[in-house]
C-alpha cells in the first residue's frame, strides 16, 4: 500500500469519456464557490449549494447553482465545512461524501490545521481529500497534495498555499469520481494530533519574553491572518498601561548590554524593542489596543 496517496497520471483523461455526476456542495468559503465553477467546467451538474453565508449564497445564485439543502447526489463534497455532517444529510450521497481537509491526514485532524503547524514549527504542510466516515477526518484518503512552507509563513500565506493546492488538485479528484477510484487509503493509523474549535495558544497568546526571539516570532507569524477573520487569538503583549495586541515581531541582534526578558530596550510610537531570554531582542510593530484600534504604549 503506498503511503501517501498521490495525485494519478491524468496523462490518458482527454481519450475517457467523462460521466457527468450529480455532486452536491456544502462549505462557507468562496472555496467553495471555485469548487463548484470547475466542477461545473468539466460537465457535471452541481445539484445544491449550502452555505450559511448570506454573500457566498447570492454569489452562487449568480452563477445559477440551486441554494439550499443538500439534495439527493453521487457524491456529497465538502469544502471549507467546519461543523460534522449529520448522517441523514451524508445519506443524500448515493456513492459517499468526501472531505477537503486543509492539513495532513493522519498527522494533523481537527480545525485550523495550517495555524497549528506554524504555531509547532512544523518544516512541511499538505492538504487532504478523503472519504467521510467513522470518527472526524479518520476517513479513507482519496488525496493528499503536499504544500510547501516557507520562511517567514504567515497563517494568511499558508491558508492561501492550501487554498491553491485544493483548487489545483480538486480536477484529480473529480478525475477519479468520474472513473469510480472513490475506495481511498484507509489512513494507517489514527490522528496523531487532534485540534478542537475551543483550543487556543499557551498562555493566551500571551508574549513570554522568557522565549527565543525566533519563537515568538513564531507565534506571531502563525496568528497573523492579515485583514481576514481571526478564528483563534492575536498575540498580545502586557504592558504596565494594559494590554496591547502585536500586529509582527522581528527578531532583532543583541543588545549591547546584557538585559533581563521583557526589558524593553527601545520604545517608539508603535514599536518596542524587547530583550528575550535567549539574549537577543524582538522588535515588536503594528501594535493596538484590543479593539484593533491605534493605542500608544504609554512607554
Amino acid at each position: 500500500m503506498r503511503w501517501p496517496p498521490r495525485a494519478p497520471d491524468r496523462s490518458s483523461d482527454r481519450r475517457m469519456t467523462v460521466t457527468q455526476l450529480d455532486i452536491a456542495l456544502i462549505g462557507n468559503a468562496s472555496l467553495t464557490l471555485e469548487a463548484a465553477r470547475i466542477l461545473t467546467a468539466r460537465g457535471h451538474r452541481v445539484v445544491s449549494f449550502t452555505v450559511e453565508d448570506p454573500a457566498l449564497a447570492e454569489a452562487a445564485r449568480g452563477l445559477d447553482l440551486a441554494v439550499g439543502p443538500v439534495a439527493p447526489c453521487d457524491y456529497l463534497l465538502s469544502v471549507a465545512h467546519l461543523t460534522v455532517i449529520p448522517a441523514e444529510v451524508l445519506a443524500q450521497a448515493r456513492r459517499g461524501a468526501v472531505n477537503f481537509h486543509d492539513g495532513p491526514l493522519p498527522e494533523r485532524a481537527g480545525l485550523n490545521a495550517p495555524i497549528w503547524a506554524l504555531i509547532e514549527g512544523a518544516s512541511a504542510h499538505a492538504i487532504t481529500w478523503h472519504r467521510i466516515g467513522g470518527g472526524v477526518d479518520e476517513g479513507p484518503v482519496l488525496l493528499r497534495v503536499p504544500v510547501e512552507i516557507a520562511p517567514g509563513e504567515t497563517a494568511l500565506t499558508l491558508n492561501a498555499r492550501c487554498w491553491e493546492a485544493a483548487l489545483r488538485s480538486l480536477p484529480d479528484l473529480a478525475a477519479m469520481l468520474e472513473r469510480g477510484e472513490d475506495a481511498g487509503t484507509p489512513q494507517p493509523h489514527a490522528p496523531t494530533r487532534r485540534h478542537m474549535r475551543i483550543d487556543r495558544p499557551q498562555g493566551a497568546a500571551m508574549l513570554d519574553f522568557t522565549q527565543g526571539a525566533d519563537a515568538i516570532a513564531q507565534l506571531v507569524r502563525a496568528l497573523d491572518h492579515g485583514p481576514y477573520w481571526n478564528p483563534m487569538l492575536r498575540p498580545r503583549v502586557a504592558l504596565p498601561h494594559g494590554l496591547l495586541l502585536v500586529g509582527q515581531a522581528d527578531p532583532a541582534p543583541r543588545p549591547d548590554a546584557p538585559a533581563a526578558p521583557g526589558t524593553v530596550l527601545q520604545a517608539e510610537a508603535d514599536n518596542l524593542l524587547v530583550a528575550c531570554g535567549d539574549g537577543r531582542a524582538i522588535a515588536l510593530s503594528g501594535l493596538t489596543g484590543m479593539d484593533g484600534q491605534p493605542r500608544p504604549h504609554g512607554l
